[in-house]
């Protein structure tokens, strides 16, 4: 599953020294999953129909998750004004799309959007403070040491170089 969006690819396209280092058939990528990233929040995308008495019960709780996790998922990028509150954990985790969320917020000219989403995240994941912090190392010497997409200090880079936290 993958939320794209073409002004955000000509934003980051228009600023590339203001985004990380990412291939062009992602630009315009602001959130994916393989439903194996939505583990952390129960998401279960295996489903095994082989035992016929099984089969409808399995296949309803697969289409429950839908609804309870993963319509929520696309329905948080409907509106960058609620977006920091309204997106589910599971985008928010350590290589997920929080990078990808706030660069939408940026590119829709949500700058204080984006530091809230940012502070959530913190937050929400002190095993990633550290990361964080090397991140805004890397970004308070300029744009030049642009880090590569998905990688730790994304989140920082991005914030010390759009002054976000």
């Amino acid at each position: 599953m993958t939320v794209e969006d073409v002004v955000l690819g000509k934003w980051r396209t228009a600023n590339q020294l203001f985004t990380v280092v990412r291939h062009d058939d992602v630009v315009d990528t602001l959130c994916a999953t393989s439903c194996y990233d939505m583990s952390r929040v129960g998401f279960q995308n295996t489903v095994v129909l082989t035992r016929s008495e099984t089969r409808a019960a399995r296949l309803k709780a697969l289409c429950n998750q839908v609804h309870d996790i993963v319509v929520p998922w696309f329905m948080a990028t409907r509106d960058p004004a609620t977006l920091p509150e309204a997106v589910p954990e599971a985008l928010l985790g350590p290589f997920a799309f929080t990078l990808d969320l706030v660069e939408f917020l940026l590119s829709r000219g949500e700058r204080e959007q984006a530091r809230r989403l940012v502070e959530r995240v913190v937050a929400l994941e002190p095993q990633q403070r550290e990361a964080f912090e090397e991140g805004r190392a890397l970004g308070a010497d300029g744009s030049l040491n642009r880090p590569a997409w998905h990688t730790p200090e994304t989140l920082g880079w991005c914030s010390a170089v759009h002054d976000l936290v």
